[in-house]
């Protein structure tokens, strides 16, 4: 017996709901019960403390850029706009990627002359494309230290293609539903070294709960929502549309990310190079033999 194009959106994203509901007190719970330094007895004392000085050094910078460590309480830090603007923009981000994921057969269906095979088969194309381009923009964004407008690139080249794949020949609209993917999945790394570089580190570990719960809601309201559209009008270049829409959006909010201040490097030495280190210094201390 088949289903309608909504009752399958709302089985697609039912998911999602779940994980909300549980991501929050699972990392809370992580946070208090999991790892710690301690713990890695394949480090000696000496790194063990030499690890533990640079964390405490990099949450003492990230604790001064926060700019809520005056509230003193971790609940008050937690009423940041800057979480509710990661939020937002993960929430964008997770609709894309999982319209795509769920409704991309159904549109590359479109294309004449082809089966089951041939649309699993070409559906894993815009897949593959992302996986080089998450690959590139992450070995970039850890070259240049600068994330922010390859993260506001990748989403306005997903918003773009979108776009144009509603609007374009079946076969065209594959093609820029490549580029879509690329984008889509290329911000979502990029936009998670941003939380932890500008969110206090007291409250982190429940922020990102937060934002991974409430921003995963986009895969239940974009599966859902283009069922909905599917089946109200029998096409989903509408809902491709909407996707460009929340794209663009996302790009926008990107601009409020507070900046942080540049982090300087921790004062810690590398124990196994120590020696190495001083042998190098004494000899740069000596004068040069004309």
């Amino acid at each position: 017996m088949g289903i309608g194009a909504a009752a399958y959106g709302f089985g697609a994203g039912v998911f999602f709901i779940a994980y909300a509901i549980f991501e929050l007190p699972s990392n809370v719970m992580m946070e208090k019960f999991g790892a710690r330094i301690d713990d890695a007895t394949w480090l000696n004392a000496d790194e063990r403390a030499a690890l533990s000085a640079a964390i405490a050094a990099e949450d003492a910078q990230k604790a001064a850029d926060s700019g809520v460590a005056h509230k003193g309480s971790r609940w008050k830090m937690l009423a940041d706009r800057q979480l509710i603007v990661f939020c937002g923009i993960y929430f964008c981000i997770s609709m894309g990627i999982y319209a795509n994921t769920f409704w991309l057969p159904a549109i590359v269906r479109r294309i004449p002359g082809t089966n089951d095979i041939t649309v699993g088969l070409l559906s894993s194309l815009p897949w593959i494309c992302a996986v080089i381009a998450m690959y590139a923009t992450s070995k970039i964004g850890d070259r240049t230290g600068n994330r922010r407008p390859l993260l506001i690139g990748s989403l306005l080249v997903a918003a773009g293609a979108t776009f144009v794949a509603a609007v374009v020949s079946p076969w065209l609209a594959l093609v820029f539903l490549c580029l879509a993917a690329m984008g889509f999945k290329s911000s979502s790394p990029l936009m998670w070294s941003f939380p932890q570089s500008t969110l206090h580190p007291m409250v982190l570990a429940p922020a990102i709960a937060i934002i991974n719960s409430l921003g995963n809601l986009g895969g239940f309201v974009a599966p859902f929502g283009f069922g909905v559209i599917k089946q109200a009008t029998g096409q989903v270049t509408v809902g491709l549309f909407a996707l460009a829409a929340t794209t663009l959006l996302a790009a926008v909010l990107v601009l409020l990310i507070r900046r942080p201040s540049a982090v300087s490097p921790s004062p810690t030495t590398d124990l196994d190079d120590a020696p190495a280190s001083a042998e190098m210094d004494a000899l740069s201390a000596k004068p040069a033999v004309r």
